[in-house]
């Protein structure tokens, strides 16, 4: 017998990236949000145990058997008919297989016209995330194709520091916290604003739903070939989001960035504050090579200086919007500086998961040719005469499309040595697109070659970060493992 499981008006986002018997991947805080990385349910009885993945070490699991008892709090109730909360259309089958007893040979629609033909409620989840918890708060949203995830950690941070108290909703484990999403009773909720589409029933980007009154806007490239057809489309869901934001509002932005220039040109409403850019009002300057100190300035007026143990041009660009969307609600800028200097970023960002032996293990996101540009560029700045060696996954959808087949090979410029993965899934022959870059460049089917080879020829003072968007087939681990 079949039926829907819900959780009284707390929303359950699934992840069945390993689906186990009567054990599901999800991801709660103690208010029940939408959080893609995190659980946090330490107030009360808690069925949430550590995930074995390691490599999801934010991950955790939870037994359906235990939450589908009463465990004495209202939060847990368990109702049947009540509301059905959907995130993200590629988990509506496994939602269906793996919890309500549907068999396999169905297909998507099958399994949802279920719900469908039962006239059972449903919403989407940054929808409910909306009414239920943003509403009545002043959001401060992170967009942009890059940079997000770090960004909105940073900001969360700042606010954190400054006695702000605030919740936050970040698509990664934030080091400072222990968490990547928390609900408080403070007015502000920094969130990561994701253009990703909102469910398979509402194909509009995620952060239409936000209604943010504080907006970063990091940068705009193409990316999720699989949604979007073109830059365009990007752009216009971007201004879309605009057009949310109150005149009372703020949006900080890239002067030099092109896109972005573009989306503001369809029409804004709300003052904006810019960086990156000759004339822009906000700029970071007297920075070391690797950008661990930096001097703000607004109105070529010195604010500011930053000590901290982020590396990279990009990672302090992040830093400087944070600063400028903190002062906005009047967190002063020397304490947002300050701030900085306790900053301890963020899981899977440029993450060093092993130094031992004059050996360096970078874990990274990057998944995109300018984030793995950005990411390799810091790192050589950092790395000095180290040799620099790159091991990547082309995972993501639009890169697995080949969408950036053309431009990967220009993103390891300053790499010593390439390692790239071909995939089964990969449609496209990664090695054809590699040839400019010579013998640095080399292109497996196997995992266990890549770890062989590394294990066998690693040098002392190399570093090596290991790109990629998933899990890797465990790489991480076996490779430090190996070199252990």
């Amino acid at each position: 017998m079949s039926f829907i499981l819900f959780v009284r008006i707390h929303f359950v986002d699934f992840d069945f990236s390993s689906v186990h018997q009567n054990v599901l991947h999800v991801f709660l805080n103690a208010k029940g949000l939408t959080v893609t990385q995190t659980a946090h349910l330490d107030k009360y009885e808690n069925p949430v145990e550590k995930s074995d993945k390691p490599y999801h070490g934010c991950y955790h699991r939870i037994d359906t058997q235990k939450l589908a008892k009463p465990l004495g709090d209202p939060v847990f109730d368990i109702v049947l008919n009540d509301i059905l909360v959907v995130q993200l259309q590629n988990v509506l089958q496994f939602l269906f297989l793996h919890i309500f007893g549907f068999r396999k040979h169905h297909s998507d629609m099958l399994q949802f016209l279920s719900v469908l033909n039962r006239q059972l409620p449903y919403v989407s989840g940054p929808e409910w995330l909306y009414q239920e918890v943003l509403k009545d708060k002043h959001v401060l949203a992170v967009s942009g194709t890059h940079g997000k995830t770090t960004t909105t950690t940073i900001l969360s941070w700042i606010l954190e520091y400054a006695k702000l108290n605030p919740g936050f909703l970040i698509g990664g484990v934030a080091e400072n916290f222990g968490l990547s999403a928390r609900y408080t009773d403070s007015d502000y909720f920094v969130i990561e604003a994701d253009e990703y589409d909102t469910a398979f029933h509402d194909k509009r980007s995620k952060f239409i739903h936000y209604h943010p009154k504080t907006l970063i806007i990091n940068n705009i490239e193409f990316d999720h070939a699989d949604i979007f057809h073109d830059i365009a489309a990007i752009r216009r869901e971007f201004h879309h989001l605009l057009r949310t934001i109150p005149q009372q509002g703020k949006i900080i932005v890239p002067q030099d960035d092109m896109e972005v220039t573009k989306v503001l040109e369809m029409g804004c409403w709300t003052p904006t504050e810019t960086i990156l850019g000759s004339n822009s009002e906000w700029s970071l300057t007297d920075a070391d090579k690797d950008y661990r100190n930096f001097s703000v300035f607004r109105k070529n007026k010195f604010v500011g200086k930053v000590s901290w143990s982020l590396i990279g041009e990009h990672n302090a660009n992040n830093g400087l919007a944070a600063i400028i969307a903190a002062h906005d609600i009047g967190v002063p800028i020397d304490k947002a500086c300050n701030a900085l200097s306790e900053f301890k970023s963020v899981k899977r960002r440029l993450e060093c998961i092993f130094d031992a032996k004059g050996i360096k293990v970078y874990d990274d996101f990057a998944h995109h040719p300018t984030a793995i540009a950005k990411t390799l560029e810091a790192l050589r700045q950092h790395a000095g005469n180290g040799r620099l060696i790159a091991v990547m996954e082309p995972r993501s959808n639009t890169m697995r499309m080949g969408v950036h087949a053309e431009t990967l090979s220009n993103a390891f410029v300053d790499a010593d040595q390439i390692m790239l993965f071909q995939a089964d899934n990969v449609d496209w022959d990664i090695a054809a697109y590699m040839s400019d870059l010579g013998e640095r460049c080399q292109v497996f089917t196997d995992i266990e070659e890549i770890i062989s080879l590394i294990s066998k020829d690693h040098q002392q003072g190399d570093h090596i970060v290991i790109m990629s968007n998933g899990a890797f087939g465990g790489l991480h681990e076996k490779l430090i493992d190996a070199l252990n």
